[in-house]
C-alpha cells in the first residue's frame, strides 16, 4: 500500500512524462521554411499552378516562381511532414514534366499567409 508521499512522487513523474511528450509532439509541428529548386524539361506555367494547387491541398503557405526556362524556385512553410510530401511530388512532376533534379535548403520563417504565384522579370518582360 503506498502512503500520500508516495502517491505525489508518482503522479509528479506521470506529469512529468505527459509534459515531456507533448513537447516532443509540439517540436515535430513546428513550422519549417525550406527552398526547393526544380529544374527539367517543365512547363513553368502548369508545374507552378499545380506545385500552388499541392502546397493548398498540404496547407503550406509561401510561393512558387519561375527563375528561368527549366528553373522553378518554391519557397513554402508549414510542418516538415507536409513539406516532405511537398518535395517528394517536386520529384515526380506533373504528367507534363521531366524533371532532372530538385534541390531543397532550409530558410528563415517569413510567416507567409498564403501560397502564391510570382511572376518574375522573365515573364513580366513579354507583358503588354
Amino acid at each position: 500500500m503506498r502512503t500520500e508521499g508516495e502517491s505525489r512522487t508518482f503522479n509528479r513523474t506521470e506529469k512529468g512524462n505527459q509534459h515531456y511528450n507533448s513537447n516532443t509532439k509540439r517540436l515535430r509541428k513546428m513550422k519549417c521554411n525550406k527552398k526547393i529548386l526544380i529544374r527539367g524539361n517543365i512547363r513553368n506555367e502548369s508545374f507552378m499552378f499545380s506545385a500552388m494547387q499541392k502546397a493548398a491541398m498540404f496547407g503550406l503557405s509561401g510561393f512558387v516562381k519561375p527563375k528561368s526556362r527549366g528553373l522553378v524556385l518554391i519557397e513554402a512553410e508549414g510542418k516538415e511532414e507536409q513539406l516532405n510530401k511537398l518535395i517528394d511530388w517536386c520529384k515526380k512532376g506533373t504528367v507534363w514534366s521531366d524533371v532532372d533534379h530538385v534541390q531543397v535548403e532550409k530558410g528563415q520563417i517569413k510567416n507567409h499567409k498564403d501560397f502564391i504565384i510570382k511572376k518574375s522579370s522573365l515573364f513580366q518582360a513579354f507583358a503588354l
